[in-house]
């Protein structure tokens, strides 16, 4: 298994962010001094990994389960918590759902899903995943249509979780599925 992370590739200060995308960290606590290095080098490795490219989404199930995390999904059937979050001159158009590497749902991101208390929140609400039958993963992913300048020029914002692994077969465990399917 490998971790999917937001990193910088900057080759030159006026074209591109420096430190964009970044890599945001479910270290269980939000004390940046108590931060440790064992912290960061375990989180990246259980893959508690949310890359955010402007648009933070996060999906967690009711059980506390979330990325890198095997979710019992009994007859390939689980419940995400998910959240979309994004400031109010960004724009954050739709999320995205992927099965075991097929896009299943997406979901248009407007007025009618954000928080009317708190704009920033862009979509809060369960989503059921259903794989095959068998055990699989699920991946949200979320993009916008408008270019984030000048703070980022010319580039869409976006963010994408790590995979949950869902176990449908109750035996605790993660079996990925034997073949994976080809996307055109």
């Amino acid at each position: 298994r490998f971790t999917a992370m937001g990193n910088s590739d900057t080759h030159d200060l006026l074209w591109t962010e420096t430190g964009f995308p970044r890599s945001c960290l479910d270290v269980g606590h939000d004390d940046p001094e108590a931060l440790t290095l064992v912290e960061i080098r375990d989180t990246v490795k259980a893959m508690k990994v949310f890359v955010y490219g402007g648009i933070l989404i996060t999906g967690y199930a009711s059980t506390g389960e979330g990325p890198g995390d095997v979710l019992d999904a009994p007859s390939g059937t689980a419940d995400i918590d998910v959240m979309v979050q994004a400031p109010e001159w960004m724009s954050a158009d739709r999320l995205r759902v992927f099965v075991s590497g097929v896009e299943t749902d997406t979901i248009t991101l407007d007025s009618s899903t954000a928080d009317p208390g708190n704009p920033a929140i862009r979509f809060q609400d369960t989503i059921t995943v259903v794989t095959d039958g068998g055990d699989g993963w699920v991946v949200f992913e979320a993009e916008g249509d408008t270019p984030m300048d000048p703070v980022v020029m010319g580039v869409n914002p976006f963010g994408v979780t790590n995979p949950i692994y869902l176990d449908a077969d109750g035996d605790g465990a993660f079996t990925p599925p034997r073949s994976l399917p080809v996307v055109d």
